[in-house]
């Protein structure tokens, strides 16, 4: 149980603050060009932030892999008039958290489409943010759980102490009782020794009575015979 609480307040214990959210904007070499685009790094674990990642991104284009990323075909993004885009996504791991990166796809230097570059900007935000929140609010949650857990343990403890402190003084009254009546018993054991040793001095004082009255009688009877 100790070892579940430790558990529950080191993850509470984790700070996650929106406000660290950090867009750059940053190049990647993608199928042998120079794409611009952006990236923030997410505090969880590749494999989970890649999952949910993905499904985001399918959830709004067609997501295909190509060797080190994805290719974001009839990309709809939320707010951009002119529908579907182009896009890539890659998603790398930077002092073992996830680093998503995401970039237009354009078909020459010149025609980029600006609308598109920071409405690709704005949902990877989101992304971050949406995440970022999701991951506090999760935190909110533990840390009711273990504020619940330790209420009702504070409480079960509080009953524990009542009912030790029930049983200690039933227990040193019992002591108390006990300790009366060994006095007592004490007291009485003295009292019947001296009573077997009275007994025992007037057993002996007896048996020379009956001995000195054995020989009295005897002499009555030998003289009664002589008599005859």
């Amino acid at each position: 149980m100790r070892t579940i609480l430790v558990i529950i307040f080191v993850t509470i214990g984790v700070s996650i603050n929106a406000q660290n959210i950090s867009l750059k904007a940053t190049t990647k070499r993608v199928e042998g060009k120079s794409r611009d685009g952006f990236s923030v790094v997410i505090h969880d674990e590749y494999e989970t932030v890649k999952g949910d990642w993905l499904k985001k991104l399918r959830g709004i284009s067609k997501v295909k892999k190509r060797r080190n990323f994805y290719w974001l075909a009839e990309l709809n993004l939320p707010n951009l008039p002119e529908q579907p885009v182009e896009a890539y996504t890659q998603i790398g791991v930077k002092d073992s958290l996830a680093n998503l990166w995401i970039g237009m796809k354009y078909g020459d230097e010149e025609g980029a489409n600006k609308d598109a570059e920071k409405e690709l900007e704005n949902y990877l935000y989101t992304y971050a943010y949406e995440y970022r929140k999701a991951q506090i609010q999760e935190q909110i949650s533990d840390a009711e759980r273990a504020a619940q857990f330790a209420s009702r343990k504070h409480q079960r403890l509080i009953t524990e102490e009542k009912n030790l402190n029930n049983r200690l003084l039933d227990t040193q009254n019992e002591k108390t009782r006990l300790e009366e009546r060994v006095s007592g018993l004490i007291l009485e054991i003295e009292v019947l020794m001296e009573k077997i040793e009275t007994n025992k001095k007037d057993q002996e004082a007896t048996y020379q009575q009956l001995e000195e009255i054995k020989k009295v009688l005897e002499g009555h009877k030998n003289r009664l015979k002589a008599l005859n």
